[in-house]
């Protein structure tokens, strides 16, 4: 885009070349209508579009081979009659800009007004008549009127020859008879039908009017569209009606002189119904025709400017200090709000009502990458698109029971409710849509506080799914409950056992069902009871739901920290990256599903999706430490995987990378990222650059911690008399949190959360956050309690705050010195040369060699990876069980030589620096890999911990990964109550400077030979409270 208007997006001029990523962009919908942005005039056009959300046709899907259970048909929203088609005719000559040389086109604009809702086209040209023309076009579909669109098409005959009159005819059509488009090489494009998709059943028309009514066999479903048109210009020009075929043309002929301008208003009404439903349809379409063009143009686009601006002031995002990043999103968010059913009997598809990719079909794009961002901006449509997923119930219930399970399983891919993914290794196995649509129900009810909602369908759907997971899992010898057969996010992964995100969402899925039926019976009892009665829940239903959540096996590597994606992950080859050109991606175009199941390599990510989604139960160690095993197997070839990566790699502190994903998600349409926009718009990225600003960047996280996940009937802080100020109000349990993270050359960044009637105001620039409660705020989703007189508690960081109506407060976001964080050996003391005298003696039993050069490898290791550092440059190769053995005899060694420890044997420096920094209040923990600290600390005189000298130990037995992994900095960071940017890290190992800095602290090295740490001495005599005060002043 040659343009970064804040509210428009702007072509830049015009080109054949781009018409139809064009038509995708410039589309306009309601959320019921769609109309591509395709020009006025026929040509040109690259396909040209019109679709009414839900409005589709069956195809029976024909198998080369089929077995039992297979989805039966295709589902595909129709491309339906076309409306849109005006064209002009000047002494003869057809309006066409593929027709006009680019010297003759001395004005082009065309763009998208996203603050407004419409799309806006003026051209001026010259034909060869040398006539110069100026073509005004204004083109809405209405919020407020989910059956109405409408075209202003305003012409002026700026110039003619000798100012002669000319002959002009301005022609409005509405075609009856128009096709999708064929399937073709790509499999995620095209329809499959091979008859007429709709029947014409009605066509009328008179001089201002056209109406068509389409049936449909399959899906046994009616739409209409119907046209009426307004027009004002000289009284030579007469209308005139034809008919060619099913097309009704309306022509306006007459001589018109210089300086002369006539106009067209076009009135367009779409709606849909039942087969039985027809006739009403048909009526109801022309009322809404007729009231709209009485009412005019005019209301229309106030109408549209008004609603627009209650959304703008609910949901914008504002960015300071990059101006494609804010036309983005806005553009982004524009677009989710056309997109989006609001009946409550349609959903959010994949390309909105842009396209025609993926047959216009729902996925869980909409539960897992949308909600979130209508669940705190405009939570009344939210709960739409999750009464669709009720509404889909008892399919659901079908589905399951083809499938020999009980319970409900959702379709992977559906407009009505039924299955129709065709490959079902990546379609129907992938069960953990399931989870994902509870997933999304608990994220709405927590923050709408919707208690009807959830003691009603959310209820119902939880119970259905939960049936289905004790279904579809069983417990193994080991007594653990287990999920084979199944294909995760991944799609480049398919039909494996436990797969790690499937579970992980299957157990929240459990626990879930578990927790609300137990609430409802002890808070709800008389529609507890009509569920029970109503899906036959048995007495131990509930209890066989939370054995299998505390049961569900999740794959899980203790030696590296890594979680397996499922149980066949780590035996896989990994996919040959470097050998694979840049245009062979995506895989799936180019290689054989089984060339990619085969290796390791993901389409898009699946475990580092769940530590997202399930933030509160992974450390930040382990999301660390995965997401760096995963980030260089995951191709991005889904364009579901860039705001994910964005959000962790925001949180995991790799900043530069989380702008760079966070980019590619941004901007995937108007950048057209992955080459297919013409497609249709891509509704999970739109909503995953949401999720990627307020996840990401703001680190809002709204998942209870432990203990608190019982807390549906109220998300505000129940606390009358808490001071804004007061941070340290004990008993408030805290929701939500933030960790905001500006990323660099922005300056600013700010939005609104809706929290049930509660509206906080978050407001973000480089070194400071502030926070801010509405005064008044109307919910459309109205609580089952008047929480928003109570006080809203969140966490900054790890600080509670707690805001009351009309309060807010302002936190800075400069680093602060909060804790000093100490290895033992090299840094308190010196007891490596007792760990050499140890392993040496050790070696020399066996014959091993033990020098101060493979001592040098060994510092800041733990025992058992020191063992096999040693075992590796003695080429020795031993059983676990003898490993052991040797290393508690080398820890036995250890041990004999501590006892020679004194206070004197403290590094100097060291005991005066711990009472220094315990007086200006800093923290004080101690962590180091040695398991026998304790003894240590209490020879040295320096215990107990917590007491005068230290004030929490980090227990290394409570790590998984020793160091060079920050796991251990991170606990210590935890132990003190401080963030790790507020932590300073003190090591003499190479491998502890890696940990501190991969943990983001600042870190200082005592000792030679040391690189990465933000200061180095050459003794711990040096190190002072001033000296590390000033690693946060000089960088704030």
């Amino acid at each position: 885009m040659s343009s970064h208007d804040a509210w428009k997006i702007t072509e830049p001029g015009f080109s054949i070349d781009h018409i139809d990523t064009y038509e995708t962009l410039f589309a306009l919908a309601n959320g019921n209508l769609g109309l591509r942005g395709d020009f006025d005039e026929k040509y040109p056009a690259f396909h040209k579009g019109t679709y009414i959300n839900g409005f589709f046709e069956k195809e029976p899907i024909t198998y080369g081979e089929i077995a039992y259970g297979y989805a039966e048909n295709h589902e595909t929203i129709l491309n339906i009659p076309n409306a849109k088609y005006i064209a002009l005719f000047v002494d003869g000559e057809e309006f066409r800009l593929d027709a006009i040389e680019p010297s003759r086109i001395e004005d082009y604009q065309r763009y998208l007004d996203i603050r407004n809702g419409v799309l806006v086209r003026i051209v001026r040209v010259r034909l060869s008549s040398n006539v110069l023309i100026e073509i005004r076009s204004t083109r809405l579909v209405s919020f407020l009127r989910e059956s109405i669109a409408a075209i202003k098409y305003e012409v002026c005959l700026l110039e003619t020859p000798n100012r002669w009159p000319f002959v002009v005819r301005l022609e409005s059509c509405i075609e009856g008879r128009v096709f999708n488009r064929r399937a073709e090489g790509d499999p995620r494009v095209g329809s499959k039908f091979q008859r007429d998709a709709y029947a014409i059943d009605r066509l009328e028309y008179d001089n201002s009017e056209a109406r068509i009514l389409i049936t449909t066999q399959l899906s046994r479903l009616a739409a209409t569209a119907q046209i009426r048109h307004v027009f004002s210009g000289p009284r030579s020009m007469q209308v005139e009606t034809a008919i060619e075929g099913s097309t009704v043309i309306h022509g306006w002929n007459g001589t018109v002189e210089a300086g002369q301008k006539f106009s067209l208003v076009k009135y367009m009404a779409y709606q849909m119904a039942a087969l039985e439903d027809a006739g009403s349809c048909w009526a109801e379409a022309h009322q809404e025709l007729i009231r709209a063009s009485q009412d005019g143009f005019e209301v229309l686009f106030n109408e549209q400017r008004s609603f627009l601006s209650e959304f703008w002031e609910r949901a914008d995002v504002v960015v300071e200090g990059d101006s494609k990043v804010q036309q983005a999103l806005r553009f982004n968010l524009f677009h989710v709000l056309q997109s989006t059913g609001r009946k409550g009997k349609t959903g959010l598809a994949a390309k909105g009502l842009t396209g025609e990719g993926y047959e216009g079909h729902y996925f869980w794009d909409t539960e897992i990458y949308v909600l979130p961002f209508l669940i705190y901006t405009m939570p009344e449509i939210a709960r739409k698109l999750l009464e669709y997923r009720y509404s889909i119930l008892d399919k659901a219930r079908q589905r399951a029971k083809i499938m020999s399970e009980k319970g409900a399983l959702f379709p992977w891919r559906t407009i009505d409710g039924e299955e129709v993914s065709a490959y079902y290794p990546a379609g129907t196995a992938q069960y953990h849509i399931n989870a994902d649509i509870i997933y999304a129900m608990e994220k709405y009810c927590k923050a709408s506080n919707d208690i009807e909602f959830l003691y009603g369908p959310v209820a119902e759907v939880a119970a259905e799914t939960a049936r289905l997971w004790i279904s579809l899992g069983h417990y193994s010898e080991d007594k653990r409950f287990r999920i084979d057969e199944v294909t995760g996010p991944d799609e480049y992964t398919v039909l494996v056992d436990n797969n790690c995100y499937t579970n992980l969402m299957a157990k929240n899925n459990l626990a879930f069902a578990a927790r609300v039926l137990k609430e409802m019976q002890e808070n709800r009892s008389q529609a507890f009871e009509a569920l029970r009665k109503k899906i036959g829940l048995l007495d131990s239903e509930i209890g066989f739901w939370e054995s299998a959540a505390e049961a569900m096996y999740i794959p899980y590597d203790k030696k590296t920290g890594i979680y397996a994606q499922d149980d066949s992950f780590f035996e896989k080859e990994r996919w040959p990256f470097g050998e694979t050109p840049a245009d062979r991606y995506p895989l799936l175009l180019h290689y054989h599903p089984l060339v990619i199941y085969r290796h390791q390599v993901l389409k898009q990510p699946d475990l580092v999706l769940a530590q997202f989604l399930l933030s509160e139960k992974f450390s930040l160690a382990e999301k660390k430490r995965n997401f760096k095993f995963y980030e260089p197997l995951t191709t991005g070839d889904s364009s579901l995987s860039h705001c994910i990566q964005s959000i962790m790699a925001s949180e995991t502190g790799d900043a530069k990378a989380a702008l760079d994903y966070f980019m590619k998600t941004v901007r995937m349409d108007l950048d057209d990222v992955h080459g297919n926009s013409r497609d249709g718009i891509h509704t999970a990225a739109m909503g995953g650059s949401w999720l990627s600003v307020v996840y990401g960047f703001a680190g809002f996280r709204d998942r209870a911690s432990a203990g608190d996940e019982a807390l549906f009937d109220s998300q505000a802080a129940a606390v009358d008399e808490a001071p804004s100020a007061d941070r340290a109000v004990a008993d408030v349990k805290a929701y939500y949190s933030f960790n905001p993270r500006l990323p660099e050359g922005w300056q600013r960044l700010s939005f609104s959360l809706q929290l049930g009637s509660q509206r906080l105001d978050i407001d973000i620039k480089k070194d400071r956050v502030r926070y801010a409660r509405e005064t008044e705020f109307q919910a459309r989703v109205q609580p089952s309690s008047e929480a928003s007189r109570e006080a809203l508690a969140f966490k900054h960081k790890k600080e509670l705050i707690v805001l009351k109506p009309g309060e807010s407060v302002e936190i800075s976001l400069k680093p602060v010195f909060r804790a000093a964080i100490f290895d033992l050996d090299g840094v308190v003391t010196d007891t490596a040369r007792y760990h050499f005298q140890a392993w040496k003696k050790l070696g020399e039993e066996h014959g091993w060699q033990v020098d101060e050069a493979l001592n040098e490898k060994l510092k800041g290791v733990g025992r058992m990876e020191s063992l096999d550092i040693i075992l590796k440059e003695n080429a020795i190769d031993l059983p676990a069980s003898q490993k052991i053995e040797l290393a508690e005899r080398k820890n036995s060694y250890y041990k004999e030589f501590l006892t020679r420890l004194t206070p004197e044997d403290i590094l100097p420096g060291m005991k005066s620096l711990l009472l220094e920094l315990g007086n200006h209040g800093i923290k004080r923990v101690l962590a180091s890999a040695s398991r026998n600290a304790p003894t240590i600390i209490e020879r040295l005189g320096l215990g107990p911990i917590p007491g005068q000298f230290f004030d929490a130990l980090a227990d290394p037995n409570a790590v998984t990964c020793g160091k060079p992994d920050p796991e251990l900095f991170l606990l210590a960071a935890d132990l003190a109550g401080a963030s790790p940017e507020d932590c300073v890290g003190i090591e003499d190992a190479q491998a502890g400077i890696i940990a501190i800095k991969a943990a983001g602290m600042k870190a200082l090295g005592v000792g030679e030979g040391l690189t990465g740490a933000d200061i180095v001495v050459e003794s711990t005599s040096e190190i002072s409270f001033q000296m590390l005060e000033s690693l946060f002043r000089s960088k704030s």
